[in-house]
């Protein structure tokens, strides 16, 4: 199973934040409220960076922040499995995107593409995190065991 995991953050402080689907002025603004600083604080993700929101084309960006690390969700999954075997049929693309607010990646250049699809790829299944009070696990839904997790992704 791909699992990051990060040591204690004796610098600053750890945020998790839910599903982002692509807003993220809000989570930029709800941070700025709490005092994160980017030079100590770290940012934990629980995955679906992407659609339904106004942004999901900035998520390849928030994704390569050094403070930002994310797990995968169910909406990077889908265009994972879109992508499994390459380049889909074009007609492929249109039926998934017409879905799950997936719109936003009609367009979207195919290199730009690519980028997400590894950048996708990078993100792990879970995420453990050293705290003070112990070793604390993220996951996007359910963990090992549970209805419709599969760890070979």
């Amino acid at each position: 199973m791909n699992v990051a995991r990060y040591p204690l953050n004796t610098a600053g402080r750890d945020f998790v934040c839910g599903d982002l689907h692509g807003s993220f002025d809000i989570l930029l603004q709800a941070l700025r409220q709490a005092g994160f600083d980017p030079a100590r604080d770290r940012l934990f993700c629980v995955g679906d960076t992407v659609d339904r929101g106004p942004a999901s084309e900035r998520a390849l960006g928030f994704l390569r922040t050094p403070w930002v690390h994310a797990v995968r969700g169910n909406h990077e999954d889908m265009f994972l499995d879109l992508y499994a075997d390459g380049e889909p049929n074009p007609a492929a693309i249109e039926y998934m995107t017409g879905n799950n607010g997936m719109q936003w990646w009609r367009t979207l250049a195919a290199d730009r593409r690519a980028d997400f699809i590894a950048e996708f790829r990078k993100l792990p299944i879970a995420i453990e995190i050293e705290t003070a009070r112990g070793l604390v696990g993220l996951v996007h839904a359910e963990g090992p065991g549970g209805a419709g997790f599969d760890p070979a992704h």
